[in-house]
């Protein structure tokens, strides 16, 4: 092999090379939007989730504040019926003080 036919196969391997790293970078670019699409496809469905247990935590925290109340006012209204059975004389005067001190 002569020189000129070195620095020909040098240069076609280069060539090569070059047109090879230019694939591989056109499909490292559209793996990458392939990638971005399914990563905005993935957030939103997140953001739905989030949305979803949002509203659950809420309607939950609702229905504990109607719990918790209607606990306390079946615990008045009970300790208020055992005071009355108890003390029958002082019934009336019982209940009021019973009534102020645990609206306090």
């Amino acid at each position: 092999m002569t020189e000129a036919e070195v620095v020909s196969a040098m240069n076609l391997w280069a060539l090569i090379a070059s047109v090879g790293s230019i694939i591989l970078a056109c499909l490292a670019i559209a793996l990458s939007v392939v990638f971005y699409r399914m990563a905005n496809s993935i957030t939103e469905s997140t953001r739905e989730a989030a949305n979803k247990i949002g509203s659950g935590v809420e309607q939950m925290k609702n229905l504990m504040d109607t719990l918790y109340r209607d606990t306390f006012s079946l615990h008045k209204d009970t300790y208020s019926v055992l005071l009355n059975h108890v003390f029958t004389d002082n019934s009336v005067e019982l209940s009021k003080s019973v009534e102020t001190g645990i609206k306090r």
